[in-house]
Formats: C-alpha cells, structure tokens, sequence
C-alpha cells in the first residue's frame, strides 16, 4: 500500500489488510493504533509502484502483477484497484502439452495461426510504435471462431467461458477493461450483444488508446487513463451492419482500426483448412476447447521473459530486426500504389506474422519457419479481396453509393431527355443517350440531398471522375451542361452507364 494511506482514515488500511486475511480489529481506537505503528515503520528497501501493466521501461508487468525482464523486475509492484485475478493467467499442463495440442494444429489454418500470433504481438506495439486495433472475425454461427479466441487465449490463461470478455458491455466499462490489459491482449465475443451506439463510440475510444476525460471532485482534470492494445473480437455481423442498427455509417476510420476479417475459410470446413486427422470439424473444434483450458498459461510467460530480457540486453537490435521482418512482410503483400489505409491494415497483419515468427524463433510454438508470415499474407489478402481494393474506404463508398442509387432509381426517376409524355415523381435527372451508351444526368440538388447524404459531395465526384464512371466537363468543372427541351440548358453530374458493371478498378 502506498505510505499515503497512513493519513487517510484507517479503516482503510484495516479494510485492505483484512482483505487479505489478517484480523485487525473494527474500533476506531484499533484503526489509529495501526496507522501509527504502519507510519512508524522504516525500510532501507524501494520498489516502484506501477498502476497499470505492461511495459515500463524494459520491464514487462502483466495484470495479474508479474514481472518479466532483468533483475529490476523484482523491483517493480503492480499497485491497482483492480488487479486482474490470478485464474485468469493459471498455468495449467508444460508449455510442450500447449505446442502439441494447440500450437501444432494452427500450421495450414491460417486464421487459428493468426489469432494465436495476435497473443504474442500486443507486446511489440510500443516497441514498434504501432497505434492500438484490432481483428474482427465475422461469419456463421458454429463455424470456429471462438475457437479461435480460446486458442489465442490459451497463450496467457485459460481460454474458457470464464476469463473471456464479451461486447455486451458499456463504453465505462471497455474502457476500464482496455486500462487494465495494456500492452496485452483483449478478447470481445459476440459482437450481436452490443449496442450499436455503444460500438461507434468504443472502436474509436480503444484504437486512439485513451479514455474519456473527466473532472474529479475538485473540479480539475482527473488523469486520463492510456493503454496500447490489440482486440479480437467476434461476431455473426461485421461492424458495419451492427452500426446500420442504429441508423449510422461505419466511417474509414473505424474500419482501419477494427478491420473485419470473414471466418469462412472457404473449404468447406467453417475456419479451417486442415483438421490433422480429426474427423470432422466440430471433433477438432472440440479438442481445441478442451486443450485451451486444460493446456494454457504457459506459452505468454516462456515469451515475455525471453523478449523483455532481448528488449534489456540490445533493445535497437531487436527494433531493426522486427522492423525489417514488418518491411518484409509489407513489400511482398502490398501494391505500391494502395491507399494509406490499406497499408495501415496492412502493417497490423505484419505486425502480428512478425510476432509469430519471434515466438517461433524462440522454441514457443514449435511452428515451421515463416508459417506466421505466410498465414499472415493469406489472411491479409483475404481482407482486401474482401474489401474490394486498395483505394481510400470513401472512395470506394462514394462509388457504390451512386451505382446503388442509379440502379434503384434508374428507370423510375429519369426521364428520357426526349420524352414528351413520360410522368416522372420526384425527378432525380435525366436518362442520356451518348456516345458511350447510357448516361445519368444527375441534379446538383438531388447529388448533395440524396445520392451522397452522409458524404462529402466533391470528393464523391472526384472519386467518381477517378474511377472513370463520370464525365468532367469541358469547362474542367465536376458538373457538365445539356440542352434537354423543354428546360434549355441543364447543370448536373453525368454518371456513366457503365458504373451499373461494377467494373471499377478499386482506385
């Protein structure tokens, strides 16, 4: 307890010391015995009292208060309300029972080999200056991916019911929950329990590692609370339809931070590609749960005490040489000409593909040389086929918006350019004959009202003009001119018929 305490009431000091087991009796007389005696006390010793865990300095503090690293470690406490409980971070089995029965079977499962590397990779965030995220893993019920999360959290505890976090929380309650696991690993299931609004606020709030600012009870700003952190979370909805919920729109922002990543391995087998003789899917899932809790707690400790003692011994070699495995990594999977958010994605796979291989490296998995890195390349080429491309997420949304609008709204809402008797309620545009084919001519009202509500109406058009499925007009403006009798010249967007191709370079 800090020397502080011997001048608060001492019934809390009686409190805390009771907790612990020692009767010290419940009178206020008792209570002021003990601050005196406590105040008295004098020690030739110092420690460092830390109030949050993870690195500090070259020493590594797990929640649970261990400390890994040279001789100092013995030398820092974890002093918090609330220390992580001990069960959550029990070794159960030898760390050789983990590699047989967990580690082992990852190698060919690219997404079981990636959630297990994310366990080792929240360590190397501040080392490599990597801003917190996460993986969120979406798809069908039963097909493995809280498997996955047990496995992943077999590498520091038991991967049980027990020790798992879910999204049914509140934003207070996540932030508390990131506050206490810095540096580590937080696992989040079950993104369907959550509130949508709850959700936009806390994948910002965990990814710019910092909570919410409060007042104390003076009045003045109460310390901030900061963390670095790597999230798995798991869902039957990608983050997308859980904010649709709620009538909001999944931003660029959140879907860098929290990239969402589909389960289904595409084989037939749920999460899986390779079952190492089990006999069906649900028999290997079944082990897996099994050995996560029964074989767990042993793999975090081998590899925090190897790399906080690298970290103490030569701490810019070990930097370089995780920043040219990153290099590495980002040079074979990702095109010179990608937008900067597929590269930020794409360093936090590199990330995590650099962590397995380290852990590797040191005789904790037991995994083939580069198995990391490779199942990271898959898993990341996974997500941008799925993404679509490697341009900006608003370029890409602005154009999928306006091909939605023209082909919900193309035969209803523009009318021919030489229509004499065509009726038309609530006239979005015309419908244009060009050399290319088809064109929609666009209003500038209906542009800013409907067709790109929610987005910024100029960078929608150079998106567009970019993607080549609108026409710049002569005068060099995003807008173009028609004569459509009886209105003489019409101003307005001319959209391509070809954007209902879906034949967009991604760009």
């Amino acid at each position: 307890m800090p020397r502080r305490m011997v001048h608060a009431d001492g019934n809390a000091i009686a409190a805390e010391l009771e907790d612990a087991g020692l009767s010290c009796g419940a009178s206020r007389e008792q209570h002021e015995f003990l601050k005196q005696f406590l105040g008295a006390v004098r020690s030739e010793r110092r420690v460092r009292c830390v109030d949050q865990a993870g690195w500090h300095g070259v020493v590594y503090v797990q929640p649970n208060g261990r400390t890994f690293g040279a001789a100092a470690a013995d030398d820092i406490v974890l002093q918090t309300e609330r220390a992580a409980a001990g069960s959550a971070y029990a070794e159960r089995g030898s760390l050789s029972e983990w590699r047989d029965n967990i580690a082992r079977h990852a190698v060919g499962n690219d997404l079981l080999l990636l959630t297990i590397s994310t366990a080792f990779a929240e360590p190397l965030l501040d080392m490599l200056g990597e801003p917190s995220g996460g993986l969120h893993i979406r798809g069908g019920s039963q097909i493995g991916k809280t498997t996955t999360e047990r496995s992943a959290m077999s590498v520091h505890g038991p991967g049980d019911d027990k020790h798992m976090h879910t999204w049914r929380a509140t934003a207070n309650g996540l932030e508390a929950v990131a506050a206490e696991n810095s540096d580590g690993l937080l696992i989040l299931d079950e993104l369907a329990q959550a509130n949508a609004r709850e959700v936009d606020q806390v994948v910002y709030m965990i990814a710019n590692s910092a909570g919410k600012a409060r007042a104390n009870r003076a009045g003045g700003a109460r310390r901030q609370r900061n963390w670095r952190i790597l999230v798995l979370s798991t869902g039957e909805m990608s983050l997308e339809a859980k904010l649709s919920e709620a009538g909001l729109r999944i931003r660029a922002g959140q879907d860098v931070r929290m990239v969402d990543l589909p389960a289904d391995a595409g084989v037939g087998m749920g999460i899986f590609q390779n079952l190492h003789a089990f006999p069906s899917g649900a028999a290997f899932a079944e082990h897996l749960r099994a050995a996560a809790s029964n074989y767990c707690g042993t793999a975090g400790p081998a590899y925090l005490d190897q790399l906080a003692r690298e970290r103490d011994a030569d701490p810019a070699q070990l930097v370089a040489t995780l920043g040219a495995g990153r290099q590495q990594f980002l040079d074979a999977h990702v095109p010179s000409d990608a937008n900067g958010q597929v590269r930020s994605v794409a360093k936090r796979f590199a990330l995590i593909a650099v962590a397995g291989e380290l852990a590797t490296e040191y005789g904790i998995t037991g995994w083939p040389e580069r198995e990391a890195l490779r199942a990271g390349g898959a898993c990341f080429r996974r997500w941008l086929e799925t993404r679509g491309g490697i341009g900006a997420a608003e370029e890409m949304q602005a154009v999928e918006q306006v091909r939605a609008f023209v082909a919900a709204h193309g035969s209803s809402r523009f009318e021919l350019e030489d229509s004499t008797d065509q009726r038309i309620i609530s006239r979005a545009g015309w419908k244009l004959r060009t050399d290319e084919g088809w064109g929609y001519l666009i209003t500038s009202s209906c542009w800013r009202t409907e067709v790109c509500r929610g987005l910024n109406t100029t960078d929608a058009a150079d998106a567009l003009i970019e993607a080549g499925f609108m026409v710049r007009g002569n005068d060099g403006r995003r807008t173009v001119q028609r004569r459509i009798a009886p209105h003489g010249i019409v101003r307005g967007y001319l959209i391509r018929g070809t954007i209902l191709g879906g034949d967009d370079d991604g760009k």
